[in-house]
């Protein structure tokens, strides 16, 4: 209940009363108005707002119109001779005001949209009273916002759908909303609004589902029902609008900045270039043979690779192979495809839909079960699998008809099949990366049942492993770790030390040509104390990140830019495994080099600069665009060995996704996929092939799954 107002008060409500009520003849409901007033911060219940509306319609003096055709009254007026008629609106204010309701309806709450309608309407009617050849009203027809997109009709959303919302992101609670997919699929849930973005004719609802901690967006046309809750929203802590969008989730910019070179035979583009650069840091070049040749540091993003389809003619746009003496003739597609096969971000909802998919054909998965044995029957047939619940331990026979696709994935996380099965892998090995949970049940299930494996190892290890002064490689005791065994880095993956910087051992010696790939330089730290190596950088890093130009998943360092860097690089400060030093003594002494190691070390440096003054790696063989200077304070040194990101060594296949049995023969309804199979990879994984082992893994699957289901030939 509102409190009583006194006189003076009342003739004040008055007035804000009659400015928002429009002189037109659109009506606006009493929760208009009293939703106005109270964004205005006016205290007047609604009671009271009825009472004040019914004395100023009854009393014939301020040109109130009452529509009384539905159950709650709306009210309009008509102009008098009342001073209150007129809202002081100068010209350029209506303008402004106009061009505010037509461009900005999606950027304020609607509520707070409608509190604002009778200067919306009073803007309206004064610029009409200005007559069409006012200047005010030319403007309107003298400015235009279009897109270079192709153009397309808005997607209709009901504005109570969008006054809903927004009042619901606004005043932060919780939504209660029925919402239908692109498959056709309606939804009931309750979601926390976290955001709302406008995508040329899109509108989306950025948004967390109760009892889900991924973010996702929802378009807002396909929102059905929406009502907003008494409930708080929450807001997960690192949400973040900005990160949120460059993490390409609408098509844009991740973040990450690339030198990116292209060459083209466009005249046309090359003069829209010239008049429009991307930014300061564009070169554009003629060619003799008439091509152009443009060169630009800038965000990677989908917009920028529909630009090439765009503007070079799709199949003219050529990408020469910098430093073609130096490197192989690879080639990196300018698109790709991720599969997302974690469940973050987009990840998660993907594999929604994938169950919801595989339950409508009738089908079922089962979650939170491990498999303990193979079934077969006396012919050898693979029959099905013993599983075991990893809630109450009970175990569970699933019959296989057609057959059993195992996709368990390696054994990096179990010591000892890692010692047993590949020792020189183990033995260099600092750090384990993202697949710590994989134990290779799959394949001692496989192999029990008389299958083949790989007898070489092919780990997937990565120059990252970041360890702290002191610490070898190989593994530690460790009471928490399955088997008591665990590899001593806290960090999981180090991004910059895969960069081709200085690299020593603890003699303080360089020892091999720090451009190979990731494996190379870890396998030749093999043979040095400890079986690590220290990286040795200045200030310049960035900058020698980015004229390094490392490929595949390397290359997120230099794209990532000085943010990206600077936070690996705290984050290792912060471990105590990367050392900021101002001279290369106390470098020196923070890496733990002492006496004759500490002289080498130094000297080491000296001869490095020298190497990179003459451009010629007179030691090792290093491109010079690999080379770096070590002069500019401060400097930075860290210890590294392999980082272990899975296992490829599995059980042998047939071209049909088979596993094959000790005489490498066909296993009858057994087929195997991903990680866990073999025949393919040897001692390494190629880092110059990027996404050959997740192409393979999803053709080999799908193979199997046909094979299975008879829509291929046997």
């Amino acid at each position: 209940m509102g409190r009583k107002h006194d006189k003076k008060e009342e003739a004040s409500i008055i007035l804000e009363i009659l400015n928002r009520i429009p002189l037109s003849k659109r009506f606006v409901s009493v929760d208009d108005i009293l939703n106005s007033l109270a964004s205005a911060d006016i205290d007047v219940s609604r009671r009271s707002l009825q009472r004040y509306l019914k004395q100023m319609y009854d009393c014939g003096k301020y040109g109130l119109v009452r529509d009384d055709r539905g159950n709650a009254y709306g009210y309009r007026r008509e102009r008098t001779d009342s001073i209150t008629d007129n809202i002081h609106l100068k010209p350029n204010e209506c303008l402004l005001l106009r061009i505010a309701q037509e461009h900005m309806k999606y950027q304020i709450p609607g509520t707070v949209l409608k509190s604002l309608g009778f200067l919306f309407d009073a803007a309206s009617e004064m610029l009409k009273e200005k007559g069409s050849n006012a200047k005010e009203n030319q403007w309107l027809n003298k400015v235009c916002v279009i897109s270079s997109s192709i153009p397309q009709m808005p997607s209709k959303v009901l504005p109570r759908i969008f006054d809903v919302v927004s009042e619901a992101l606004y005043s932060e609670k919780k939504l209660r909303i029925e919402y239908t997919n692109m498959n056709g699929k309606t939804t009931s849930a309750v979601i926390s609004p976290l955001a709302l973005v406008q995508q040329d004719v899109r509108l989306y609802l950025i948004c967390q589902f109760d009892h889900f901690d991924n973010v996702v967006h929802l378009a807002l046309h396909r929102f059905k029902k929406a009502e907003v809750t008494s409930f708080d929203a929450h807001r997960p802590e690192k949400f973040d609008l900005q990160s949120y969008i460059h993490d390409r989730h609408f098509n844009y910019s991740n973040g990450e900045w690339v030198h990116w070179i292209l060459e083209f035979k466009s005249d046309v583009t090359a003069k829209n270039l010239e008049e429009t650069p991307f930014n300061t840091s564009q070169k554009l070049l003629k060619k003799e043979d008439g091509t152009w040749r443009l060169e630009v540091d800038i965000q990677d993003s989908r917009m920028l690779d529909g630009w090439v389809c765009d503007f070079t003619s799709g199949s003219e746009a050529a990408w020469p192979a910098e430093n073609a003496e130096h490197n192989t003739d690879y080639l990196f597609p300018v698109q790709e495809h991720n599969y997302m096969a974690s469940e973050r971000e987009s990840g998660l909802a993907r594999n929604e839909l994938l169950l919801q998919y595989i339950q409508e054909l009738g089908y079922d998965v089962d979650f939170k079960t491990s498999l303990a044995k193979l079934e077969k029957n006396s012919d050898g047939r693979i029959t099905g699998i013993i599983a075991q619940s990893t809630e109450d331990d009970h175990f569970i026979r699933y019959n296989a008809n057609q057959g059993v696709l195992l996709a368990c994935g390696g054994f990096p996380g179990n010591p000892y099949m890692m010692e047993q099965l590949d020792p020189l892998g183990t033995s260099v090995t600092t750090a384990c990366s993202y697949s710590p949970a994989d134990k290779g049940y799959g394949i001692r299930a496989a192999v029990w049942a008389g299958a083949n494996l790989d007898k070489e190892a092919a780990p997937m290890l990565f120059d990252r492993g970041i360890v702290a002064p002191g610490v070898d490689a190989g593994y530690v005791d460790s009471d928490s770790a399955f088997g008591g065994k665990a590899f001593p880095g806290k960090i999981r993956q180090y991004n910059p030390g895969t960069q081709p910087f200085l690299k020593v051992n603890r003699n303080g010696e360089r020892f091999a040509n720090e451009s190979c790939p990731y494996n190379d330089i870890v396998y030749a730290a093999a043979h040095q104390p400890g079986r690590v190596y220290a990286q040795i950088c200045d200030a310049n890093i960035l900058e020698d990140a980015k004229r390094f130009h490392t490929i595949g998943c390397s290359a997120q360092t230099r794209n990532g830019g000085e943010k990206y860097i600077q936070g690996k690089m705290d984050e290792a400060i912060e471990a105590g495994a990367l050392f900021k030093c101002d001279t290369l003594d106390e470098l020196a002494d923070k890496m733990g080099f002492t006496g004759v190691a500490k002289d080498t070390f130094l000297a080491t440096v000296e001869r490095y600069n020298e190497l990179y003054d003459k451009q010629n790696d007179e030691d090792f063989g290093k491109p010079a665009y690999r080379l770096s200077a070590i002069r500019t304070a401060p400097f930075y040194g860290c210890w590294l060995g392999a980082s272990l990101l899975t296992t490829e060594q599995g059980i042998a296949i047939n071209e049909k996704g088979q596993a094959l049995d000790t005489n490498n023969q066909p296993m009858e309804g057994l087929y195997i996929t991903g990680d866990m199979s073999g025949s393919f990879f040897a001692n390494n994984y190629p880092c110059l092939m990027a996404g050959v082992a997740m192409g393979r893994t999803l053709t080999y699957a799908m193979k199997a799954v046909k094979q299975m289901a008879g829509l291929e030939n046997a």
